[in-house]
């Protein structure tokens, strides 16, 4: 390793027990194990080795295929891909580069660790550069973790898979280098634009109060991307979170899902006009659902992260009606998360955090996370 400060051989840890796991049956948060002696992980030579101060956890991320492959037999596999940290030691490659790393030893960074390896719900953790960002210095540790994963989904969404870069492109206020390499499709075309409009561009984001949920609608507010465009925004979450996100988040309408749990249903009673854009946080019938006339416009464009579409739902009119329905896996981008560092430091963003628990407690961390009883984020606080 190159410049680097004292790395003790064993470190505490919170991990699944050995597998093999059965990929239909895969193990639950019950089974997640603290270990005060789990082995250091020892870094290649393009990795940091971070000292983890806080670790966010994700839902159903201990079902992932990648976290449960058979290549991760050899170690257990350690969760909490969203981290917050400081540098401990940096890439044996960049010692004789003329710049030398990027991060140097003791520097604050935050991002999202690549789930082929070991997590952050540990006193260590490896990354690669295009992994992190440097950490905002408005914000804590635990505020920094609950960031990247959510706020990048939503990014994501919305200039990479979506119809919104037009909009971005046309605001006065907007820098358009903020956006434009982002606003590429999975062929390197410019995403599907909607028409250009003087009213506001309307949305609906599904689980509007979870961690991407409520990262959405404050990109959606960003002045910074959008200027002075308007969005009328609509969520769905349950009466719990209602006043969160009127009063917090701003939003426009909510639908509770407890008492409404049909989409159009909900749009015809209240006489809503089908939206432009769905970001889809939920799947299942809400998926579904948002692909009903009533709930988008011919031309609209649906956006999910939850999972592609069913074959039993048929066509859903997708190509009669002109509409583009994509569901996408993340991608690490460190120069996506710059930007929302950036965000943050504006003001403009910020990590909404539900519960924060020590390490050793991870297994009811997991466990609250696993009961979608969440707004924004639980996150394990470490060292």
């Amino acid at each position: 390793m190159a410049d680097q400060e004292h790395i003790p051989p064993f470190m505490p840890a919170v991990h699944l027990p050995p597998g093999p796991y059965d990929p239909s049956s895969p193990p639950p948060a019950s089974s997640l194990i603290y270990d005060p002696k789990f082995p250091t992980p020892q870094p290649n030579p393009s990795q940091y080795l971070i000292k983890v101060l806080s670790t966010a956890l994700c839902r159903d991320e201990l079902t992932w295929p990648e976290v449960i492959s058979n290549s991760r037999f050899y170690q257990p596999p350690i969760p909490g891909y969203d981290v917050c940290g400081t540098i401990l030691s940096t890439p044996s490659d960049d010692e004789h580069t003329y710049d030398g790393p990027k991060f140097k030893v003791g520097d604050e960074v935050f991002g999202w660790l690549s789930v082929h390896r070991g997590g952050g719900a540990a006193d260590c953790a490896l990354a690669e550069e295009n992994e992190l960002a440097f950490k905002p210095k408005n914000i804590t540790s635990v505020e920094a973790a609950s960031i990247p994963l959510s706020a990048m989904t939503a990014w994501q969404a919305f200039f990479a898979h979506g119809n919104l870069k037009h909009i971005a492109d046309k605001c006065g206020h907007l820098d358009s280098e903020v956006v434009r390499d982002d606003c590429m499709d999975e062929n390197g075309e410019e995403a599907k634009q909607l028409q250009p409009r003087i009213e506001p561009v309307r949305v609906l984001i599904t689980n509007a109060s979870g961690g991407v949920g409520v990262q959405a609608l404050q990109l959606l507010r960003s002045k910074t991307l959008f200027g002075d465009q308007k969005f009328w925004i609509c969520g769905t979450c349950s009466s719990r979170n209602t006043a969160f996100l009127k009063d917090t988040l701003h939003i426009d309408e909510v639908i509770d899902y407890t008492v409404n749990p049909d989409l159009s249903e909900a749009f015809r009673s209240k006489g809503w006009q089908p939206v432009d854009f769905v970001f889809d946080c939920i799947g299942g019938q809400s998926l579904k659902q948002a692909h009903s006339p009533a709930v988008i416009c011919d031309n609209g464009s649906i956006v999910s992260v939850a999972h592609p579409l069913k074959e039993e739902w048929g066509d859903l009119g997708i190509e009669k009606r002109g509409l583009s329905s994509r569901y996408f896996i993340i991608e690490l981008n460190g120069k996506q998360l710059e930007k929302i560092g950036t965000l943050v430091e504006k003001g403009e963003v910020r990590g909404f955090v539900d519960r924060v628990f020590e390490l050793h407690r991870a297994r009811e961390a997991m466990e609250l996370v696993e009961s979608k009883r969440v707004r924004g984020k639980v996150v394990l606080k470490v060292n």
